[in-house]
């Protein structure tokens, strides 16, 4: 039998995995080009980009982003971009 720290562990892991799947799904419909959710931890999402370009423009957008993200994903409380490799 698991120990019950292993379980709560279990269950936050894919409690954690099925909000970055719904953020990326997401994201993808708010910025399809270019950009792609890397992580979500403790309510921060970062976001990797693929130019420096598009990095200053997504940082003049950041709080109507996040306004638009957070009005489906509500544990997200802060946008981190980050030029990184996109896929």
């Amino acid at each position: 039998m698991a120990a019950i720290k292993d379980i709560i562990a279990n269950v936050i892991h894919d409690m954690s995995a099925g909000s970055r799947k719904d953020l990326a799904a997401l994201w993808q419909e708010i910025c399809p080009q270019g950009t792609q959710v890397a992580d979500l931890k403790e309510g921060i999402a970062l976001i990797h980009v693929d130019s420096s370009a598009r990095l200053v423009h997504l940082n003049a957008r950041r709080s109507a982003l996040l306004k638009t993200v957070q009005a489906r994903c509500p544990q997200v409380k802060e946008l981190k971009f980050k030029v990184g490799k996109v896929t």
